[in-house]
């Protein structure tokens, strides 16, 4: 890498790391924010749609850990379905594009009919390969994020490939330095797949954590692989430890990804309950 390539990527440091700190802490927004959800995991609770009231009362709890309210509002939702006991630690497994529950009508029959095009499914889930025309420069290897070391300067790549089960294009800017647990990064990003569709965007500076929005909705925190771009040519290739679990618990009728047909159904998290989620988490960011 040239010297003027190093000098780019110390210079996006300083500026990742001034947009990480400039921001401040609003109390109106803040509040406001947190009553919304307040609002709607209680509205939620009142027609019994369960999932969703756990998925925003976990938002008022990374908020306020100790707020009463939410914490009964979990606990209620639990007892009625204790199953759904899952999306209480589905933010630390790391990239969490669907939210899916075990379908509790789902039968026997259907399992045996349906087990191998599930184990299948869940053998292509062991791999991601991407590749795509791109215009940048740099490379990283990872042994989950909390052993990573890189850098990257980029204009752009249009990738193309399998995401585990799901066929994949999505456009990607991705610069970063990143070594051990450590990254300053202006990531943004847009994907179609089989699954959906999604836009985010992350600046940030720091210690990675699986619960950041970049591992929750765009890339698996746990995965062991690397990625290299060239000035046209770009390619990632993943294996994903936690479903090599996935794969021989399915071997026997379980499901800890919850993501077999039939033995699980999804749930929709609206686009306004996400914005205000996000609200919320960018005033607990600055707090």
């Amino acid at each position: 890498m040239s010297i003027v390539r190093v000098v780019r990527l110390c210079f996006l440091f300083v500026i990742v790391i001034g947009l990480a700190g400039c921001a401040t802490f609003n109390q109106k927004a803040y509040d406001t924010s947190f009553n919304e959800i307040k609002k709607k995991a209680q509205n939620y609770l009142d027609v019994e749609k369960y999932p969703q009231t756990i998925i925003l009362s976990k938002a008022l709890l990374d908020a306020e850990p100790d707020d009463d309210e939410a914490q009964a509002f979990i606990k209620k939702a639990l007892d009625a379905k204790p199953n759904l006991s899952v999306l209480t630690k589905k933010k630390l497994l790391g990239s969490n594009m669907s939210n899916r529950v075990h379908n509790d009508d789902f039968g026997w029959l259907g399992k045996i009919l349906l087990y191998i095009p599930n184990r299948l499914l869940d053998t292509i889930d062991l791999i991601t390969l991407e590749v795509g025309p791109s215009f940048g420069v740099g490379a990283s290897a990872y042994a989950t994020k909390y052993v990573a070391t890189g850098a990257q300067i980029s204009a752009g790549e249009a990738m193309f490939g399998f995401n585990r089960r799901h066929l994949s294009a999505r456009a990607t800017v991705d610069d970063f330095i990143e070594f051990l647990p450590f990254e300053a990064r202006t990531f943004m990003e847009t994907r179609a797949y089989t699954g959906g569709v999604y836009a985010i965007s992350q600046h940030s500076a720091g210690l990675k954590r699986p619960t950041d929005k970049m591992y929750q909705r765009a890339r698996d925190f746990w995965a062991i692989g690397a990625q290299a771009q060239i000035p046209s040519m770009s390619i990632r290739l993943e294996v994903h430890p936690l479903e090599i679990v996935d794969l021989f618990a399915g071997l026997a009728f379980f499901d800890p990804l919850n993501d077999d047909l039939g033995i699980s159904k999804g749930f929709k998290i609206s686009r306004s309950d996400r914005q205000a989620m996000s609200k919320l988490a960018k005033q607990v960011s600055r707090k």
